[in-house]
C-alpha cells in the first residue's frame, strides 16, 4: 500500500511546460521597468487610528490552516518507525496518539515557562485516519487590558499572571501503515498553536519512548506550486533587495540609505512566472537561494549583490510577496467565513490538500480514511467543557 514516492499532476496546474523540471529552460529576457526605492534614516510617521470608528462588529478574523508532515521517531533518534510496528501497541499509531491526547486532556492544562506560554487541550475526538483536537493556548507575562473597541474604555486588567487562550483546532492524519502522516493545523491570520500542542503531546508520549516530529518542506512546496501555478496568479514583479551597501557591492546612495530596493515590473508573468517556479524548486531542492537576476535579464548586477529577494504576485487585484531565501516559506491556506470555524467546515476544506500530500507521499488511502464531523467518536473532553 505505502508505494515510493512519486510527483502527481497537482490540482490547479495548467496544462503545457511543467515547473517541475530538473533544468528548466529560460525563455527569453522579458522586458522590465526597474524602479530604486530608497529607505533612509528618517521614517515617516503614520497617522493615529481613531478609537470608536467601527459601529458593527462581526468576525473579521482570518481562519485558515497548514499542513505538516507528520512522523514517529524514537526520543533520541530521526529514524521514522512505521505506523503499525509491533512496539506501538495493538492498535498501532491510531491506539498510541489516542492514549496521549487523552492524557493531555485529563492534564488540565501545562505551564511553558521559559516560553512563557500556557496550553490545555480541551477537546479530542476520532474518527476514520483522523484525531481532532481543540487546545486553546496562549501567552502570559505581560499586564495588559481588555478594551471596549467601539467606546475605547477599560473593561477589565489583565495581570501578568494571566493567560490570554486563543481556541484553534488540529487534525492528526495518521494512516495505519506506513510512516507518512500529517498534522493540520487551524491558524487565525498568521497563528497558530502547533509548537505547543506538539510539545505538550510529546510529554505523553515520552512515557513510551516516542516522539511526534513535523517537516513543511514537502508540504509547503506541494501548496505553493499548486497556488502559483493556477491560471488566475500572475508574478508581477521581482524585488532585490540591499541592506547593507559595501565598495565591492553594487551600491544605491550614500551612508544615508539603510536600505534599497530594486523593483523590477515585468511584462510577461506569465512566461516568467514557468521560470521563476522552476528556479525556485530546483534551487530549494539543494537548500540553496534561486538566482533569479539572469531570468529577468539583468546584466549589471548578479544575486550575490543583494541581501534579499521578493517575489510579487498578484490574484484578484490583490497584491502579495514572498520572500525567497532557501526554503519555501509557509504556506497558509485561507478559509473565506464570516463567522467562527468549526469541525464540520475545517474537515471540508481541507481535505483535498490533505490528498494531494498524502498522493505524492505515495499513501493509498481507504475509502473510509476521512471521517464525517457528527459521526466522530469522542475520545476526551475537559470536565468544563461538558457543563458550558
Amino acid at each position: 500500500m505505502g508505494g515510493p514516492r512519486r510527483s502527481i499532476p497537482l490540482r490547479g496546474r495548467p496544462s503545457g511546460d511543467s515547473c517541475f523540471s530538473s533544468r528548466p529552460s529560460v525563455p527569453p529576457k522579458p522586458a522590465t521597468r526597474a524602479c530604486i526605492r530608497l529607505a533612509c534614516g528618517d521614517q515617516v510617521r503614520r497617522p493615529r487610528l481613531r478609537v470608536g470608528a467601527a459601529t458593527r462588529l462581526g468576525y473579521s478574523v482570518t481562519d485558515g490552516f497548514r499542513v505538516f508532515r507528520a512522523f514517529l521517531t524514537q526520543q533520541r533518534s530521526y529514524d521514522e518507525i512505521p505506523f503499525d510496528h509491533p512496539d506501538l501497541g495493538p492498535d498501532g499509531i491510531q491506539g498510541l496518539m489516542s492514549a496521549a491526547v487523552v492524557d493531555r486532556v485529563e492534564a488540565g492544562g501545562e505551564v511553558h515557562e521559559s516560553s512563557s506560554h500556557f496550553l490545555r487541550v480541551d477537546d479530542a475526538r476520532a474518527g476514520g485516519w483522523v484525531i481532532a483536537l481543540t487546545a486553546s493556548g496562549g501567552g502570559y507575562g505581560v499586564e495588559r487590558d481588555v478594551v471596549d473597541v467601539v467606546t475605547g474604555a477599560t473593561k477589565q486588567p489583565i495581570g501578568s499572571g494571566d493567560a490570554v487562550l486563543n481556541r484553534l483546532m488540529t487534525l492528526l492524519v495518521l494512516p495505519n501503515f506506513g510512516c507518512d502522516g500529517l498534522l493540520i493545523a487551524q491558524t487565525q491570520g498568521r497563528s497558530h498553536l502547533t509548537s505547543a500542542l506538539l510539545r505538550d503531546v510529546n510529554y505523553a508520549l515520552h512515557e513510551r519512548g516516542f516522539h511526534l516530529r513535523l517537516e513543511a518542506n514537502l508540504t509547503d512546496e506541494i501548496a505553493w506550486n499548486d497556488y502559483l501555478n493556477s491560471d488566475g496568479v500572475d508574478v508581477k514583479e521581482i524585488q532585490l533587495v540591499q541592506h547593507v551597501p559595501s565598495p565591492d557591492r553594487t551600491s544605491f546612495g550614500d551612508g544615508r540609505v539603510v536600505r534599497a530596493t530594486l523593483s523590477l515590473v515585468l511584462s510577461d508573468a506569465g512566461d516568467t512566472k514557468k521560470s521563476v517556479l522552476g528556479r525556485m524548486r530546483e534551487a530549494f531542492t539543494e537548500n540553496k537561494r534561486p538566482e533569479l537576476t539572469d531570468l529577468v535579464g539583468m546584466t549589471a548586477a548578479g544575486d550575490d549583490d543583494f541581501d534579499e529577494q521578493k517575489i510579487v504576485y498578484v490574484k484578484n487585484k490583490r497584491e502579495r510577496t514572498i520572500k525567497v531565501e532557501q526554503s519555501w516559506p509557509a504556506f497558509i491556506h485561507e478559509i473565506s467565513s464570516d463567522k467562527p470555524l468549526d469541525l464540520k467546515t475545517l474537515l471540508g476544506e481541507c481535505r483535498d490538500d490533505a490528498q494531494a500530500v498524502l498522493a505524492e507521499l505515495g499513501v493509498d488511502r481507504p475509502s473510509t480514511w476521512w471521517p464525517q464531523a457528527h459521526k466522530m467518536k469522542v475520545l476526551a473532553v475537559r470536565d468544563d467543557e461538558v457543563s458550558e
